[in-house]
């Protein structure tokens, strides 16, 4: 038996990790996605002890000791609404590249505090195994990248002042509690651009555009909220001290494309080609009748679609995953799982995958392994055989990824 096959055999089943469904629960994504998806907020209450295993003050305490992880880009201070300037909280050291950063020392940190500042520890969506996997099923979803920030508060004193975000925002409650509000207000088409985001708005604007409350989630450890793109919202800590994770999932526009078309046309000789004089605009509105049909032929090309959808799937899948499977040399063979309204129904002696783009007959044995499969939002092939001893996974897996039911990472 080769090396990598015993590791294989000796693998235990995975650990149950929290998915996607776990976070709706008693709401189906299905129900989700039709009603809520980019048009409401959601508030969805929750035992206290859904998320006493995915992260807690004393991981909080644990990564902040690891000082040299920090900077002033990942470590926010914010008190009374405001944003703390970095020299009040930091200083300069050394980063693990060996560059100058700002970066922040405990002690302004901890006196800040002290007068009821909030904290907010960003990109942190790879930091522990529990919060990579809730990352990982969200973009496995929502084709979208996903981020996560950890954001401690102290009651009575007010965060981050109402502001809008330009990705969906899903809250998860760890420890004490807090008031959310959710506005009537929606800024159009948010994104990440000068003029699109919340910071490009003064505060009597924002105070204006928000309108009044919509939704008021007094969340407590366990619950759920989410809040579409673009939704005015602001926080209160309504405990001593209260500990929430934000998973931002941010999808690609156009927009982020644009640099790459430009290049591309700039290879094209028309369009290095000097515009006619202005004053002669009959000259001039066909040439850029010329240069709009050009951009139309590139856009529709289908190679060009397929390299947008590319790079979006790269993109989606770029962190958040298991990769590694040490001790084993090889890489890790990971599935994404397609459920969206996807069940296994028995017929008469047999199964039957029931699909969006229609039905499969299953096996016994294949039941068996969607029936686990379907439980996930995304799994590795080892893991797949250390659940499944004695299952012929891999040619199933083949099966499965040509019927639809999973793709490969």
């Amino acid at each position: 038996m080769s090396q990598n096959a015993q590791i294989l055999t000796n693998k235990a089943p995975p650990p149950r990790r929290i998915g996607f469904r776990d976070l709706l629960a008693p709401m189906t994504p299905e129900a989700f996605l039709d009603e809520h998806f980019d048009r409401k907020p959601l508030h969805l209450p929750g035992p206290a002890t859904r998320f006493a295993d995915v992260f807690s003050w004393d991981q909080t305490t644990s990564l902040l000791d690891m000082t040299t992880l920090w900077s002033a880009a990942t470590l926010k201070v914010v008190l009374n609404g405001k944003l703390a300037r970095p020299e009040e909280y930091c200083r300069p050291q050394q980063n693990r590249d060996g560059a100058t950063v700002s970066q922040p020392d405990p002690a302004r940190v901890q006196a800040l505090i002290r007068k009821g500042a909030t904290i907010s520890l960003n990109m942190v969506e790879t930091m522990t195994p529990e919060i990579a996997a809730i990352a990982a099923a969200l973009q496995c979803w929502f084709d979208g990248e996903t981020v996560c920030n950890i954001y401690c508060s102290w009651g009575g004193h007010q965060g981050f002042a109402s502001h809008f975000d330009f990705h969906d925002v899903f809250v998860l409650q760890i420890a004490g509690t807090k008031t959310w509000n959710v506005y009537e207000g929606q800024f159009d088409q948010a994104a990440n651009i000068p003029g699109y985001r919340s910071d490009s708005f003064s505060d009597d604007y924002t105070a204006k555009a928000r309108g009044a409350v919509a939704v008021q989630a007094k969340m407590t450890p366990g619950d759920v909220l989410y809040i579409p793109r673009g939704r005015y919202h602001d926080a209160l800590a309504t405990s001593e001290a209260t500990l929430h994770l934000t998973f931002g999932v941010e999808f690609m526009s156009a927009c982020y494309f644009l640099d790459a078309i430009a290049d591309a046309l700039q290879q094209d000789d028309l369009f290095r080609k000097p515009l006619p004089r202005f004053d002669k605009p009959d000259m001039h509105r066909a040439h850029l009748q010329e240069l709009a049909d050009h951009v139309h032929a590139y856009m529709v090309d289908p190679s060009v679609a397929r390299g947008i959808r590319g790079q979006q799937r790269r993109r989606a899948f770029a962190h958040g995953f298991p990769f590694y499977a040490l001790p084993s040399a090889e890489p890790a063979r990971l599935f994404r799982v397609r459920a969206l309204r996807t069940r296994l129904v028995r017929r008469g002696p047999g199964w039957q995958l029931e699909r969006p783009n229609g039905a499969a007959a299953l096996s016994a044995e294949e039941a068996k392994l969607a029936e686990w499969v379907l439980s996930l939002d995304y799994f590795s092939a080892d893991e797949a055989v250390a659940a499944q001893r004695g299952l012929p996974v891999p040619d199933m897996l083949e099966r499965f990824c040509a019927i639809g039911l999973i793709d490969e990472i």
